[in-house]
């Protein structure tokens, strides 16, 4: 496999096919940070462009059924990516409808009179825009999965969330270790 990837250089050189490559990985980036799965599409296009037009050799040495296993797992995987994302989507989507009901009834802080009609419009509106925005986001999250997830670990609150789901578990633990050296009230 690394021979025949050697083999698809562009202009034969290999420093070509390299900085061409990381272009696209560039590019796949900029798509996730951006959140628009154009960019991703277009530049994958002009990558295999140019590796037909311009490569050393024939892309259809790349099409064996091993390369087709590795793509249905890819895919695979992708699509489990997408349904994780997805469930968070929507979990993040009911914490904001929670907030906004909090504020049920006349509330002199913030002089807002809401009633239940209004907290039922809102999760309404919020479904839509939220399931709007799914329309884009399901390819990237099935066909870039990698950088996808790599930029939402690190643009996300992920990690907070993943502490304090531990910390959840293990607080009385660590309270009851903590009242052994310092003592009972």
């Amino acid at each position: 496999m690394f021979e025949t990837l050697l083999g698809i250089t562009i202009f034969g050189s290999f420093v070509w096919w390299a900085i061409i490559t990381s272009l696209l990985l560039i590019f796949f980036i900029s798509s996730e940070v951006n959140e628009n799965g154009f960019i991703a599409t277009g530049s994958l296009l002009v990558y295999f462009g140019v590796i037909y037009f311009w490569g050393n050799s024939d892309l259809s040495l790349l099409l064996t059924w091993s390369t087709l296993y590795n793509v249905l797992l890819y895919l695979g995987i992708g699509i489990i990516y997408f349904f994780i994302r997805t469930i968070v989507l929507g979990n993040e989507a009911k914490m904001e409808v929670k907030e906004y009901a909090k504020n049920v009834g006349h509330n002199l802080k913030t002089d807002v009179n809401r009633d239940k009609k209004d907290i039922i419009n809102y999760r309404k509106r919020i479904k839509k825009e939220h399931i709007s925005e799914l329309k884009g986001n399901v390819s990237r999250w099935i066909f870039l999965w990698v950088i996808s997830l790599i930029v939402w670990i690190f643009t996300s609150k992920i990690f907070v969330q993943i502490w304090n789901f531990i910390w959840s578990k293990i607080s009385n633990l660590v309270e009851s270790i903590f009242e052994i050296g310092f003592g009972k009230d």
